[in-house]
């Protein structure tokens, strides 16, 4: 059975999949010379629409998401020709941070790859530019595609002597009418409500030669999907239909103030475990300007009511790990919460005759990408209605299979998200593996950084879960793991013990740099020529760096407490450093380090300085006489600074042949990773020390 010219296909639902229908479906038909015409009826109201104003409308209430668009969306959306507006883009993204319980990997968004953070909704109220979202834009293009749209509440379904579904709504007016979502949450009559015709201004029936049920499924927040109403109206469409396996997930708008907005642009955040009594799996934090929207899912939230809601988010934002993301005692607000269903399974029929269910009503990628999900379910439907038909035979053919390869690959996600919780919420694990992906940071070139492309290609939703659990067993990765992540973990914590650095409410922070960006500091750092190294690079180099939310006066007076025997960093067991002449960060200042071996003491001076940019100690004597030790600091963007740490020196050879003898195996054998370990720990601690006098 085939559309005709003049047919009319009906959506349900105006959200991300009943307008990825439309345009998809239009267009196509378009190509094909088919005249259809398409409705869909939205029940949310649409200030603006049918006015003919300039600009598209504002979708109006919330609509339980978080808001980031993935790589793979956005190229989408790109290749149909819908590029956003600047006033709909509420963040660039352009990292990602994975909160480990060990310490945090970030994962620069690929230059040829673009995400995005966007209201979907007017929520929260008050804000700026609230009739710029996202589901209001694709709308809008719906309708420039030559889709009608009406707003109406659609109660029943029958059908015409010639089989064709005719659809009975309620007409709603432009502008929003009755109770807010919030405001019906855990209301038993709230459905009723909803669905109650009231003759005010009549019925209306609407016959189509073809139904998409785009609807979503949260219908009636709170309340299992089985028990929604509206699932009558969807199984008259399609008689087999069974919802999807559905999770509670929880939704939150939180303000800040607009002083910190800078602290977190571009940036977005991962944090996959929660406390002994916050019981979380997985969430995001998602910065757009003024507000943070947080997503969290896990037993505490499958647990909940909807009187629990702000306790469960007061408490989120109190964990140690989240508050770490803004400056100390900084405030954060929730403003608007929800909390929704999210789609975790698959439909068990998504067609009938003349009829078919797409979005998350049909199937949703696992815990990742509900609008790009919603996009894949809804060009697929358009496809297999215009090339194959409109009967059910017709459509389980052409797009059933699709929904099935689509819930196969969520069977490859539920393995990978279960080996995920369990490494980042295990100290030790999670270490590990961010042992190994600095290693694999520190010494390969971008392209070959396996580790860090499994981990990017997961959080962003860039790869399908059969491909990341295929890269994460991958003999290679294993062994990247093992020898850059189980090995060097081990030495270290050795290291750490040995010179008794603890850990124990300190914050920890990611210090190595990327190989590349090492290499292009190397070189601004660095004084002119090598001086004290030859031609040749020298024993021992590396570098580590911080971020620190702070002025650099407060930086640098800090810095200035290098070699004062009361300063809170930078004070292992074994290794005595102090001041023995010179004022703090002026040029003469001698450092001296003294160790239980005399031949392993030296002293450095302040060659040269630079007022809150810049200090270069030179070691004056010792094994490594000639080496250097610079402190730089450099802005990355208001209110946030990198502090780096650049050391490199030579080893003595000795004049004598026992000399260099023994200089020869010292220079063989000696324990560089011990300089980066010691590191390492004070730069954690002086970012902690700053920050905390900061704010």
């Amino acid at each position: 059975m085939k559309l005709k010219d003049k047919d009319t296909i009906v959506v349900v639902g105006g959200g991300p999949a009943g307008a990825f229908f439309a345009i998809h479906f239009l267009r196509l038909a378009k190509l094909r010379g088919l005249d259809a015409g398409l409705v869909i009826i939205e029940k949310k109201a649409e200030t603006g629409l049918g006015d003919a104003l300039p600009h598209f409308s504002c979708r109006e209430g919330c609509n339980y998401c978080a808001g980031g668009l993935s790589p793979k969306l956005v190229e989408a959306l790109e290749q149909e020709g819908l590029f956003l507006p600047e006033d709909v883009i509420a963040g660039t993204i352009r990292s990602l941070t994975i909160h480990g319980h060990w310490k945090n990997i970030e994962l620069r968004v690929p230059e040829d790859k673009k995400m995005y953070a966007v209201f979907r909704g007017s929520r929260p109220k008050g804000r700026a530019n609230q009739d710029r979202n996202f589901d209001s834009f694709l709308l809008e293009k719906a309708r420039e595609a030559g889709a009608e749209v009406i707003l109406g509440d659609v109660y029943d379904l029958r059908y015409s002597e010639e089989g064709k579904p005719i659809v009975f709504y309620h007409p709603m007016k432009s502008g929003g009418q009755g109770r807010s979502a919030e405001e019906a949450e855990g209301d038993p009559d709230a459905d009723r409500e909803r669905f109650r015709v009231s003759g005010e201004e009549g019925d209306r029936a609407l016959e189509a030669s073809f139904l998409v049920m785009a609807g979503g499924v949260n219908q009636s927040l709170g309340r299992p999907t089985e028990k929604n109403p509206f699932w009558d109206v969807v199984r008259k469409a399609v008689p087999a239909y069974s919802p999807p396996e559905v999770r509670r997930a929880l939704i939150c708008e939180v303000e800040i103030q607009e002083e910190l907005e800078a602290f977190l642009e571009g940036e977005i955040y991962f944090v996959e475990y929660g406390s002994k009594t916050l019981k979380i799996e997985m969430s995001s934090l998602i910065p757009k300007g003024r507000y943070i929207t947080a997503a969290l899912l896990g037993r505490s939230v499958d647990d909940s009511r909807s009187g629990d809601n702000l306790a469960l988010v007061n408490e989120y934002l109190e964990l140690p790990q989240v508050k770490r993301i803004l400056p100390f005692r900084a405030e954060m607000k929730p403003v608007c919460m929800c909390a929704p269903n999210m789609t975790v399974g698959a439909a068990a029929q998504v067609a009938g005759e003349r009829a078919a269910v797409v979005g998350d009503m049909a199937w949703a990628r696992l815990y990742k990408d509900g609008i790009y999900s919603a996009y894949l379910t809804a060009t697929a439907l358009a496809r297999a209605v215009l090339e194959a038909g409109i009967d059910s035979q017709s459509l389980r053919a052409a797009y059933w299979p699709v929904i099935k390869d689509l819930k196969r690959d969520n069977d490859f996600g539920r393995i990978l998200f279960m080996l995920n919780r369990l490494v980042f919420s295990n100290p030790t694990l999670s270490r590990i593996l961010y042992q190994a992906v600095l290693t694999e940071r520190k010494t390969e070139p971008e392209r070959a950084r396996r580790l860090a492309e499994i981990l990017w290609k997961m959080a962003s939703g860039d790869d399908t879960y059969r491909a990341g659990l295929r890269a994460m067993f991958h003999p290679l990765a294993v062994w990247s793991i093992i020898a850059g992540g189980l090995v060097l973990t081990v030495r270290n914590f050795l290291t750490e013990q040995t010179f008794g650095l603890r850990w124990h409410r300190l914050g920890r922070y990611p210090t190595g740099l990327h190989k590349e960006d090492m290499e292009q500091k190397r070189e601004k750092l660095r004084p002119e020529g090598r001086p004290g190294f030859g031609s040749g690079r020298p024993a021992f180099e590396s570098m580590y760096a911080i971020t620190i939310k702070s002025e650099p006066n407060k930086i640098f007076r800090y810095l200035g407490t290098f070699g004062d025997r009361d300063r809170k960093y930078f004070r292992p067991r074994w290794l005595r450093v102090e001041r023995v002449s010179g004022s703090p960060n002026e040029p003469g200042c001698l450092i001296r380090y003294k160790t239980p071996f005399r031949f392993l003491d030296f002293q450095v001076v302040l060659e040269r300085q630079v007022e809150e940019k810049y200090l270069a100690y030179r070691v004056r004597d010792g094994f490594a006489e000639g080496g250097i030790l610079i402190f730089d600091i450099e802005k990355a963007k208001p209110g946030v600074f990198v502090l780096s740490i650049y050391v490199a020196f030579d080893i003595a050879r000795g004049k004598k042949w026992t000399e260099k003898i023994f200089w020869f195996f010292f220079r063989y054998f000696f324990p560089g990773f011990v300089h980066d370990v010691l590191w390492n720990h004070s730069l954690c601690q002086l970012k902690d020390i700053i920050e905390k006098d900061s704010y």
